[in-house]
């Protein structure tokens, strides 16, 4: 049995926004995110929280990232990262 490859985390830009839209035509996804409009709105929304607290800890940085597969390069999921 071969391990799956590896997906790298690459920086959400502007020009993956329409790779990722047809995940919000899902059902699932339009019931927890909403529809097309939230993965534009994540582009605009700052990187750097003004002194934001998570589960009592210090949120210096939020960054959305996507995985993406080395082989074709497609998106395969989304993770909002804080540091």
């Amino acid at each position: 049995m071969t391990a799956p490859p590896p997906v790298r985390l690459v920086p959400f830009r502007p020009d993956l926004l329409d790779a990722v839209l047809p995940w919000f035509d899902h059902p699932e996804v339009q019931r927890r995110l909403g529809g097309r409009r939230w993965a534009a709105r994540q582009l605009t929304l700052p990187v750097t929280p003004d002194a934001a607290e998570v589960r009592g800890q210090r949120v210096l940085s939020v960054r959305l990232r996507l995985a993406r597969k080395p082989v074709r390069g497609s998106s395969v999921g989304g993770a909002r990262v804080r540091v």
